[in-house]
């Protein structure tokens, strides 16, 4: 039986073609659930008490549900609107590379001249010159900025 793709089409038992298709669905849902579970506990956790997050007695959902993180975080510093911009300069830009990335790589992959290819790839080769000096420069102002104004405070 000559088979085409990966996997074979099992043209003659159609259930051990649904039970490899459950299989295959049920380890992708655990990987996926795997992936974003950092990410819900993060998020659940942030509307705990302050002070939980410090601490050991962590939970998946907070005993008492309150936005005292939020509040703790915003008093903490002046700064604090800005770094959250900075974070989301940073990774939309990421986001946006590593897209723009897969676009260049599919691009020198699929074309069918050598020239083509090479374009695709000097334009990937900006691409990621172009995020490291944004975020490059990003950092350096993030640090450097209020390096300054602490400074400028500071009496001879």
């Amino acid at each position: 039986m000559a088979s085409t793709g990966l996997y074979s089409q099992h043209r003659n038992n159609r259930g051990l073609l649904h039970l490899r298709n459950t299989l295959i669905a049920l380890v992708l849902v655990i990987f996926a659930a795997l992936a974003l579970f950092p990410i819900f506990y993060m998020i659940t956790s942030s509307f705990g008490p302050a002070v939980s997050t410090a601490g050991n007695m962590r939970t998946i959902f907070p005993k008492r549900w309150t936005l005292d993180s939020y509040v703790a975080f915003f008093d903490f510093s002046p700064y604090s609107l800005r770094w959250i911009g900075n974070s989301f300069i940073t990774s939309v830009s990421t986001v946006l590379a590593g897209l723009m990335t897969a676009i260049a790589v599919i691009g020198a992959k699929m074309s069918n001249t050598q020239q083509k290819s090479d374009q695709a790839w000097d334009w990937l080769k900006r691409i990621w010159l172009a995020w490291a000096i944004i975020n490059g420069i990003g950092a350096f102002i993030a640090y450097v900025v209020p390096l300054f104004q602490g400074l400028a405070t500071l009496e001879p």
